[in-house]
């Protein structure tokens, strides 16, 4: 009885041993293969994680534009982002877009491991091959102020580049230009402080600046299908809704400016304004006028 007691007694000391803990699975995105040549694809790596660091998500309330694999675009404001798609508002209607609707192109525009992809493959492409298209440039150096109050400093070229803080760069705001990569420039702003990035049609030529031409910028937007029509001896564009949904609010007046002025320049006349309409409805989406300034719809 004494050994009975005694070893129930050791059998009820005894521990179960838990299960050893399942290693945790690094999720983190991680760079492709896309060279078969070691240093390239280095070179590739460093750029990817880097890029990837950058990133900034789609933030609510912000104007995002997205092209769909059936070639059409949607735009609006972000109301909720998500691994798996945005939902986008345009006044009172809302759309859901899955991130399997997204043209590939696109995805760059909205997740960090696409975003950092097509810049760390584009660094890449540009350290390999001699550019032969020229940007619309302004001239490097040349005065230009802020259309909007809204308007995101970046810390590059691109709208999903984070965030830049900036305290005093507002509307009005005098920037000097130092760089410019497509539809993009780097700016400093002319009262002292850091350089940022902020889309060009954000901003306008100061006063006394060299003269524009806008002809291979307004080509340009035309071929990326931003602007549907264009006719500067009516001073009337067409756009689809979903687009100008899509652009940031300094980048619409922006547009509207820059039109105003090609179309007067072709006309031959003085007064500047320009109409943009509903490439489906025909309804006015904007206007800019010299006496009127830029009103929207």
């Amino acid at each position: 009885m004494a050994a009975l007691f005694a070893a129930s007694t050791v059998i009820s000391g005894c521990k179960k041993h838990a299960p050893p803990p399942t290693p945790a699975v690094d999720s983190t995105p991680k760079p492709g293969r896309e060279y078969t040549d070691g240093a390239l694809q280095a070179e590739y790596e460093s750029a990817w994680r880097r890029y990837f660091e950058l990133f900034d998500p789609p933030q609510v309330g912000e104007n995002l534009l997205i092209l769909l694999r059936d070639g059409t675009r949607e735009g609006g404001e972000v109301k909720s982002y998500s691994a798996d798609g945005v939902v986008l508002k345009d006044g009172l209607s809302e759309i859901t877009i899955a991130r399997s609707e997204m043209a590939p192109e696109a995805l760059a525009d909205v997740y960090p491991e696409e975003f950092a992809r097509r810049e760390a493959l584009a660094e890449v492409e540009e350290s390999l091959t001699f550019r032969l298209i020229r940007d619309p440039l302004p001239l490097i150096g040349s005065l230009r102020f802020m259309l909007s109050d809204n308007t995101v400093p970046r810390g590059g070229p691109g709208d999903r580049y984070n965030r830049v803080q900036m305290n005093d760069v507002n509307r009005g705001t005098l920037l000097q230009v130092k760089e410019q990569k497509g539809l993009w420039i780097r700016v400093e702003p002319r009262a002292g402080g850091e350089s940022f990035w902020v889309p060009l049609l954000a901003t306008r030529p100061a006063p006394n600046s060299p003269s524009e031409d806008y002809t291979m910028l307004i080509t340009r937007l035309q071929a990326m299908r931003v602007i549907v029509d264009y006719t500067a001896t009516n001073s009337e564009a067409t756009m689809y809704r979903a687009v100008w949904a899509g652009l940031d609010p300094g980048v619409r007046e922006g547009l509207a400016r820059m039109l105003a002025a090609h179309a007067t320049a072709t006309r031959g006349a003085t007064a500047e304004w320009i109409e943009i309409k509903d490439a489906e409805s025909g309804r006015r989406l904007g206007r800019y006028s010299q006496a009127q300034g830029f009103r929207q719809q």
